[in-house]
């Protein structure tokens, strides 16, 4: 959906993007928001604002840039806030049919407060922000297309989103084009390795206990492969289990006690119970904290979430 695409191009921006008061000056003949977008990738939050209007109205989607203020956290006394030049903000609104005008925050220091309920006050006068002040002492406001100023709020044209397109350079667009589509890209891949792991549990959850306590813990020996803890070629499942049982021990569940449960759903007759089902289902959460621990957040991200193979 639309909305998916705006938040997904805030995220990315967000979590990419440094956020600093001191970007530095854009070089000469070099496009402003380009810039910051393959360059310098640092700016505040005037930078990150006009960054994802262009990224978003890239796609069709109608958006403007807004300037305003940020209300302080606390009162200064009573119900009194006192609204400084420190307080002014930039930020970003889309416009979605039968919503209106919503606010998305692509600047990293601030997407706590738009998502905390904190209200953003638009200026009533243009001459309410303070030229000299250090935050945007640095800032060439002359390189924000006119097209991003927050007009009124009436709902905008089809035909809007048709202009801008033909006034931005090919480059650009291609640029935020490529940019949004290894996003969606990204985000696809990542849904679907959910998808695919959320079923394969379920499916194995859904057999009887014997096979699912089989496929399971065959499906617990390859995530220990991953960290060095395989078993041998030769080796018995009770050997491995015995070699390790002070490795993998979480409470009153362990490797072996679901060795030796697997080791009778394998190879005896006994009546397998749902009980010692979920018993070495039981292993499976502490034996996730384990692999991230030892792969390390990114490695366990990469190979469960992209790559899809836990």
């Amino acid at each position: 959906t639309n909305y998916d695409k705006v938040k997904a191009i805030e995220g990315y921006l967000s979590r990419n993007y440094k956020y600093t008061l001191t970007p530095g000056t854009v070089p000469m003949n070099k496009d402003f928001a380009e810039h910051f977008l393959f360059e310098s990738r640092q700016g505040h939050c005037q930078y990150f604002a006009t960054a994802m209007t262009l990224m978003v109205r890239s796609l069709g989607i109608p958006a403007r840039y807004v300037e305003g203020y940020v209300l302080p956290p606390k009162p200064k006394s009573g119900l009194s806030f006192q609204v400084t030049s420190d307080c002014a903000h930039a930020w970003v609104e889309v416009y979605f049919e039968g919503f209106g005008w919503i606010p998305f925050e692509p600047t990293p220091s601030y997407s706590d407060k738009l998502y905390s309920n904190v209200d953003f006050t638009k200026p009533q006068q243009s001459n309410t922000l303070n030229p000299n002040d250090e935050k945007w002492r640095s800032f060439d406001k002359s390189d924000i297309p006119d097209s991003l100023n927050m007009g009124n709020n009436r709902k905008p044209k089809p035909d809007d989103v048709q202009v801008l397109e033909k006034k931005l350079p090919l480059k650009q667009i291609v640029s935020f084009s490529i940019i949004i589509s290894l996003i969606v890209v990204l985000f696809s891949i990542i849904l679907v390795n959910q998808i695919r792991h959320k079923y394969r549990l379920e499916r194995i959850m859904k057999k009887d206990p014997r096979n699912s306590i089989i496929e399971l813990y065959l499906y617990y020996l390859r995530l220990l492969s991953m960290i060095g803890y395989g078993i041998s070629p030769g080796e018995t499942p009770l050997q491995y289990a015995q070699l390790y049982k002070n490795y993998f021990t979480y409470g009153s569940t362990s490797l072996r006690k679901v060795t030796d449960i697997f080791l009778l759903a394998r190879y005896s007759d006994d009546v397998i119970s749902d009980n010692q089902k979920e018993l070495v289902y039981s292993l499976y959460p502490d034996l996730i904290e384990s692999l991230k621990y030892n792969m390390g957040r990114f490695k366990y991200f990469l190979f469960r979430h992209l790559l899809g193979r836990i």
